[in-house]
């Protein structure tokens, strides 16, 4: 399958100094094919394009172009979108800092499942096995990022998925996929379930295990086995084991995680 990833940023780093942002506030969402027909017959090449929800019957647009081959001002340009459809409201150029950032203002905050949400770089948060391990050793920190996610696992099935209402364990965990696909932690490759008290999951490139991957000797998804067990003791209302039998960050193309119940 082709991977065709999800840029969540509402900033951009220029890669020549033709590239500007632009932020648009429209009254209907009809006038975007409209925007999209200028640029392009204007031979400004669109770089990143996001949107807002509605709110007050507003939506707000985000672009990043590359003016290159248009040849007027980019104040000029921004007269000429204003002009295109009644639907544009407003046109601004973004703010720019360093002559390098171009970011917005106009997408906050970020929302998921209709609660505020926050991104945090893989990169970023890799400093979390750092720090654990070091002020911790690698017993005390692998327990703390078990537990962390623990507690993760049991606000995301409260408030993400006992919501929807999952029939059946099998309907939970295709409710499970949709969401860590969403939101970026992982892909299920595959999963069998022997029974409610005994089942198993192959995710694809769980954060924590690709970002240690050749960097460990033993599985890595302390964090997501945490989670899982938060969720589906949540669903399940008693206490299960989950262990993870093979990992990314040792070798293998996908993560298992093993689930056994304990009555």
């Amino acid at each position: 399958m082709t991977i065709y990833p999800k840029l969540h940023e509402s900033f951009h780093i220029c890669s020549n100094p033709n590239e500007v942002g632009i932020d648009i506030v429209m009254n209907r969402i009809t006038g975007i094919s409209d925007i999209m027909n200028f640029l392009d017959e204007h031979g400004i090449n669109v770089i990143h394009f996001d949107w807002s929800g509605l709110v007050n019957e507003k939506l707000r647009l985000f672009l990043i172009v590359d003016m290159t081959n248009y040849k007027d001002t980019p104040e000029k340009m921004l007269e000429q979108i204003k002009s295109i459809s009644s639907t544009i409201d407003e046109v601004t150029l973004s703010p720019v800092v360093n002559g390098k950032l171009i970011f917005t203002r106009s997408l906050f905050p970020l929302v998921i499942s209709k609660s505020r949400g926050i991104i945090l770089p893989v990169g970023v948060a890799e400093g979390m096995f750092e720090v654990f391990k070091e002020h911790f050793g690698d017993d005390m920190g692998t327990s703390i990022l078990y537990h962390l996610g623990y507690a993760v696992g049991v606000r995301f099935y409260d408030r993400l998925l006992k919501p929807l209402e999952p029939n059946s364990l099998e309907e939970l965990i295709q409710l499970l996929d949709a969401h860590l696909i969403s939101l970026g932690i992982g892909v299920m490759k595959e999963y069998k379930i022997q029974s409610d008290e005994k089942f198993w999951l192959r995710v694809e490139r769980v954060w924590e295990c690709e970002s240690l991957k050749g960097k460990v000797n033993k599985p890595a998804g302390n964090t997501f086995r945490g989670m899982l067990s938060g969720i589906f003791e949540g669903y399940l209302g008693h206490r299960v084991v989950v262990n993870e039998t093979e990992c990314m960050a040792i070798g293998y193309d996908a993560c298992k995680f093993e689930v056994v119940s304990i009555k």
